[in-house]
């Protein structure tokens, strides 16, 4: 958490977001300050929208007003977001501790703490689906515990988040009730979870259709999937984010069902930074792929084949996260030059003829 706070307002300090999105979401939560809530100029002029609700409907949004009052920054912003994504590193640990033993626990929560993906989240600009990653944890965490009102009240939290979360809910919702079999007597007996999968949905649906159009002029990204295609990049994206997670999601075929929607939506899109690393794009692969990997290792882990190759899978995700870890677009640095500086020189970072030493 102190290291992604600790680059985070490095970035800030040296103008380095350079997208609109940190602006957007300060500007909007200072609106609830001035009586003019989730207004922002960006979104006014390029899309007509006096709410930032005609974009994305996120009404998570007013639970960060009461912090952002008292410390009315785009700081404070970056600190929660930091903090949130720290958060799901502790509760990726109790997850794995709770489904494999403490030393698997511990392997796997390190290979999710430097997974590119997810320190991309922590360091593009700001986006309240940040808080997803630590409530779907959460929520698989009550699954495993079988707390199903605890996981049904985060699961409420989560469609909270952004109009497109019903679909990591439903494909979590729909993968437990599914966990034993796919046939019909393992439907009647989980049919909550498929009931909340459908409601998720049908929420999805008129939030997207109904609600966003109201404050806005539309859904304006129908159009990232008018010419949906599988291209030779998005195939390498698909790999190497795997990869990052040791294969381990893609081994156990009921997998497909937690996983396939959130891919479909970032695969068919025609918008590149949806199959490029260091977006927010995955927050929602990101925790469900680190679950994935979780139950396949439990349901693997007595193969004499898997035992041998466990430690070279998660050394080629440790590789392959650092190979694919943000690049800054600006200078073109790797992250690990931040991680230098920042250790060498810890307490100040000078500014040599107005530029930032991280990156001149």
């Amino acid at each position: 958490m102190l290291v992604m706070i600790h680059l985070s307002f490095l970035k800030f300090e040296d103008f380095l977001y350079s997208s609109l999105d940190l602006g957007i979401f300060t500007q909007s939560l200072a609106g609830f300050l001035k009586g003019r809530p989730l207004f922002n100029t960006v979104e006014w002029q390029l899309y007509g929208v006096s709410n930032h609700f005609g974009v994305h409907f996120q009404p998570i949004l007013y639970l960060l007003v009461p912090v952002f009052k008292l410390f009315p920054s785009a700081k404070t912003l970056l600190t929660v977001q930091s903090l949130a994504l720290g958060i799901s590193v502790l509760l990726a640990y109790i997850l794995a501790k709770r489904v494999l033993n403490e030393g698997l626990a511990i392997v796997l929560t390190v290979l999710y703490a430097f997974n590119s993906s997810l320190i991309g989240i922590n360091l593009f600009e700001f986006h309240p689906v940040s808080l997803a990653v630590p409530l779907f944890l959460l929520a698989a965490v009550f699954l495993v515990e079988g707390r199903e009102r605890a996981f049904i009240l985060t699961s409420l939290l989560l469609l909270l988040v952004k109009e497109d979360t019903f679909l990591g809910v439903a494909s979590l919702s729909l993968w437990w009730a599914l966990r034993d079999s796919f046939s019909l007597e393992s439907i009647k007996r989980n049919l909550r979870f498929i009931i909340l999968a459908v409601l998720s949905v049908l929420y999805g649906v008129i939030v997207i259709k109904l609600v966003i159009p109201y404050f806005g002029n539309g859904y304006i990204y129908n159009g990232l999937y008018r010419h949906p295609a599988i291209n030779g990049r998005k195939i390498i994206y698909f790999l190497l984010f795997n990869l990052s997670f040791g294969l381990f999601p893609l081994f156990l075929s009921r997998n497909w069902v937690l996983l396939t929607l959130p891919w479909l939506e970032n695969l068919l899109a025609s918008r590149p930074s949806q199959y490029s690393f260091g977006f927010h794009y995955p927050y929602m692969l990101v925790p469900l792929s680190f679950i994935g990997a979780v139950f396949t290792i439990r349901e693997l882990r007595e193969m004499r084949a898997l035992r041998k190759t466990l430690a070279v899978l998660i050394a080629l995700a440790l590789i392959a996260s650092w190979a694919t870890m943000p690049v800054a677009k600006t200078h073109q640095k790797n992250l690990s030059l931040w991680f230098i500086t920042l250790f060498s020189s810890p307490f100040r970072i000078t500014k040599p003829h107005g530029k930032s030493s991280i990156f001149s």
